[in-house]
């Protein structure tokens, strides 16, 4: 049965599922809302819808033309996204080995939450075969064969309080066009838009001074603002520990220095994560060489985009002054 990031975090078959989900919701917010689906194989297919068959009126005594619909198979597969925990022996002596251990497994664990949330943006298959192709990736392909899944703002000036105020209208437009782009392909709206932190600021300013957004509680009774009843999360770091980390999203991410805001409908019928068994977790014990006692801690996870309409970029927004 499929369940939000959140509702695992509250009902997870142990206490370090719960804590390890956890903690990737308290620094990757936007996560609580993905849907995670279990699998039985390695990989899962699915069929796409690519065209209608055309219809038509017939006289009495003639027959239609003959149509058929093009059906697409679409599958996605599992990374294997963990490590192993190497604890000093000596470190371990003296009563302190729960301590040693829980931390050890909370650091591996916080950081396999930075990855997850890279990749769920940035993931390419292309670039690192062991991963899976995240919205990114599966936007721009999408976008490819039906060019509806980019909005391109052709470089919307947001670099300055002037700048948001006097374009604060066409940005409001960009935003229902991108909303209505995903109702339309899926009869609801997108729950999250993931951006850089600038961005965001910029388009709270924005909104702001045109009365357009308000402030909600989320699934953990945490303020965040919403404008159309979308959650407007900042995409976050790669390693919020890490000094001059890299943002997920950046300021100049479009590569052409514009950045995006990326609109998804997280849910099994739409956009969603799937898995293989959930968080494992093993104690192998001490290593040949008697220096470390040792565990892995390993998921098997991936993405599956079963709805095309639920994803959709907004593009060539200028907050770079």
């Amino acid at each position: 049965m499929a369940i939000t990031l959140a509702e695992w975090a509250k009902s997870g078959k142990d206490v370090l599922e719960r804590g390890v989900v956890k903690s990737w919701l308290m620094h990757y917010p936007f996560l609580a809302e993905f849907t995670v689906d279990g699998i039985e194989g390695f990989e899962t297919e699915w069929l796409i819808e690519q065209e209608l068959p055309t219809v038509g009126w017939r006289s009495l005594n003639e027959a239609f033309t003959e149509s058929t619909g093009k059906i697409e198979k679409r599958r996605a597969g599992l990374g294997l996204l963990g490590g192993l925990i190497d604890i000093e022996l000596r470190f371990l002596r003296g009563g302190n080995r729960i301590d040693q251990a829980a931390q050890q497994m909370s650091m591996k664990t916080r950081s396999m939450g930075y990855t997850l949330a890279n990749t769920i943006v940035n993931g390419s298959l292309a670039s690192d075969p062991e991963t899976f192709d995240g919205v990114l990736r599966q936007v721009t392909e999408l976008n490819a064969r039906n060019s509806r899944q980019v909005i391109n703002a052709s470089g919307l000036d947001l670099t300055t309080f002037a700048a948001r105020a006097a374009n604060a209208q066409a940005l409001v437009y960009y935003f229902n066009q991108a909303i209505t782009r995903v109702e339309a392909y899926c009869g609801h709206k997108p729950k999250v838009a993931l951006m850089s932190e600038n961005m965001k600021l910029a388009l709270v300013d924005a909104l702001s001074s045109g009365g357009y957004f308000r402030t909600d509680k989320d699934s953990f009774d945490r303020d965040v603002d919403t404008w159309g009843g979308v959650q407007l999360r900042h995409a976050g770091w790669t390693s919020p520990t890490s000094a001059g980390g890299t943002e997920i999203i950046t300021d100049t991410w479009d590569g052409d220095g514009y950045t995006s805001i990326l609109f998804v409908l997280p849910g099994s019928d739409y956009t969603s994560l799937i898995q293989q068994g959930g968080l494992e977790k093993t104690h192998i014990g001490p290593t040949e060489n008697g220096v470390w006692d040792r565990w892995k801690i390993e998921h098997a996870i991936g993405m599956r985009v079963k709805d095309n309409g639920s994803i959709v970029r907004l593009r060539g927004l200028d907050i770079t002054a």
